[in-house]
């Protein structure tokens, strides 16, 4: 397989470097293979640390990297080891059909498909690849002896000088990079349980500086793009309407939101705009994916349910608005779902150390990354 999988040694942490914080998790692997939470933290960048997705400013991430590193890592025994997230704007996430053949043969094979695929020469990017249930809509279109005639290839892809800047950043910081992956497969290993896996389940990150739709369909993500509504245009508009500061508009998100009611509705009022564009971009990808995605690569399952993660999933009364306007349940994300506590994986309970719930629906990627840490053997 080709991939961003570099030199695997030992467990690893996950390390989520975002366009304006960097997020440390460690998990460790206990009894039955749950995972639980041993370390977290995170840490501010300086402005303009990344730049059109590139690390501009190396020596100032790899000291906020060995800083979350040496303040929360070192304590719980997490190795110098990291696997890392690369950003999704500059990264491409398919699903490419190919004819039947050996599991072998399928990385030569891609060489030549993958840039009928991506907008960029296969030469600038690296990419990675898994084998993922090839399903029909019709599920009477089945044939040859494996029960399938063609394979569905889950293809990831970063471009080169992104992806360059980043493993060089971590390295400067003293760590390990062992493996890169795209922010979206980190969530969906975070969030989805396996008991969701039939369905057809619509997550939305709801970032400061991005908002991410990711659909997992019929056990396997099958679409990813970024929505330009993030939680900051909320946060902004919050600050101007009311006249309070940046920490006091995220705390009237979280108390108040979108409550009529409350503050003569000035918060619903200021947060609407940006909810309209929100839910025409929703809806539009929503339409773009049973379109041209579902028929192929998803076995014609409809989106039934929406998660809500990230800091934005805090607004309080969000899934409320959002289930109302599109006839589809809406429910925060348990962020925990795949990490154990002391009362069993899965319950909105905090891993220790204690983490408050809405605190904890930021780090869901670097969970996922540190699920993936704790799962592989790194030697």
């Amino acid at each position: 397989m080709s991939g961003f999988s570099l030199l695997p040694r030992h467990s690893a942490f996950g390390l989520d470097i975002g366009q304006e914080t960097i997020k440390f998790a460690f998990v460790r692997k206990g009894a039955g293979d749950v995972a639980t939470l041993e370390a977290y933290g995170k840490a501010a960048l300086p402005a303009e640390s990344i730049q059109h997705g590139a690390i501009s400013n190396s020596n100032a991430v790899a000291e906020a990297i060995r800083s979350l590193y040496h303040s929360h890592g070192l304590h719980a025994g997490a190795p110098p080891f990291a696997v890392c997230s690369l950003p999704e704007r500059e990264s491409f996430v398919r699903i490419i059909q190919m004819p039947l053949m050996p599991e072998a043969q399928i990385g030569d094979a891609l060489q030549w498909e993958i840039e009928g695929h991506i907008p960029v020469s296969k030469d600038e990017v690296y990419y990675d690849w898994s084998l993922v249930d090839t399903v029909y809509a019709d599920e009477t279109k089945i044939t040859g002896d494996t029960g399938t005639d063609h394979l569905d290839i889950l293809v990831a892809a970063t471009l080169r000088t992104i992806a360059d800047s980043y493993a060089e950043a971590v390295r400067q910081a003293g760590i390990m990079p062992v493996a890169f992956e795209i922010e979206s497969q980190a969530v969906v290993r975070a969030v989805v349980r396996e008991k969701t896996k039939d369905g057809a389940v619509l997550i939305l990150d709801l970032g400061g500086t991005k908002t991410t739709f990711i659909i997992y369909a019929a056990g396997a993500l099958r679409f990813t793009t970024i929505i330009p509504v993030p939680n900051e245009f909320i946060v902004k508009a919050i600050t101007g309407k009311v006249h309070v500061t940046p920490d006091e508009a995220y705390k009237l998100i979280q108390e108040v939101g979108l409550d009529p009611k409350q503050l003569e509705g000035k918060i619903l009022d200021a947060a609407m705009p940006i909810l309209s564009d929100m839910l025409e971009q929703i809806r539009k990808y929503m339409d773009y994916y049973e379109t041209n995605v579902m028929p192929h690569v998803a076995a014609g399952k409809k989106i039934d349910k929406i998660y809500l993660t990230g800091g934005g999933a805090n607004l309080k009364g969000l899934p409320t608005y959002l289930s109302a306007n599109l006839h589809i349940p809406v429910e925060v994300v348990n962020p925990w779902a795949n990490i154990g506590t002391g009362s069993g994986a899965g319950k909105k309970k905090s891993p220790k150390p204690a983490l408050r719930f809405k605190d904890a629906l930021g780090y869901t990627t670097a969970f996922g990354l540190a699920i993936r840490g704790a799962q592989q053997s790194w030697t």
